[in-house]
This record gives structure tokens, C-alpha cells and sequence, in this order.
């Protein structure tokens, strides 16, 4: 059993992949730099700031699972992302 491996396409994910977690990860960092200030825009206490913080990451976990079937759904049509 043989696999066919288009390498340069693999290197172009590869490169892709680690440019999008290069740039998360300077996104998250500046955002974590400025959360004591949107705290105090807020107006929320470090108690608030923290509930505000897990609920935001409880939203996310909770959709994950959606993500599969919103995916399958919308990759059929033409124009969303969809090459070749």
C-alpha cells in the first residue's frame, strides 16, 4: 500500500499551519497585555473578570462539537472555501 504525497502542497500546509498559531498566539498575548485595562473599562472586579473569562472559554468548548456539522454543511457550496 502506497500513499501519493503532493510535498509541496504538504509544505504549504505546513507553513500555513504554523503561521496561523504564530499569529494567534501574538494575538492572544497582545489581548492579555491589555485585559487589566479592559477590566477597568468594564468595571469588574478580579472575581468578575475571572467568571467573565471562564464563560467565554465554557462557549468555546461547548462549540466544538458544532463545528463538525456546520463544516459538513457549508463545504458543498460552491464559493466557501472550496478549491478545485
Amino acid at each position: 500500500m502506497s500513499i501519493d504525497l503532493d510535498l509541496p502542497r504538504l509544505d504549504s500546509a505546513k507553513v500555513a499551519v504554523g503561521v496561523t498559531f504564530a499569529t494567534n498566539g501574538l494575538a492572544y498575548a497582545g489581548w492579555l497585555a491589555r485585559a487589566p485595562a479592559a477590566r477597568d473599562d468594564l468595571n469588574l472586579s478580579p472575581a468578575g473578570f475571572g467568571l467573565l473569562l471562564l464563560c467565554l472559554s465554557a462557549a468555546a468548548i461547548a462549540a466544538i462539537p458544532l463545528a463538525g456539522p456546520l463544516v459538513q454543511r457549508i463545504r458543498g457550496r460552491p464559493g466557501a472555501g472550496r478549491h478545485g
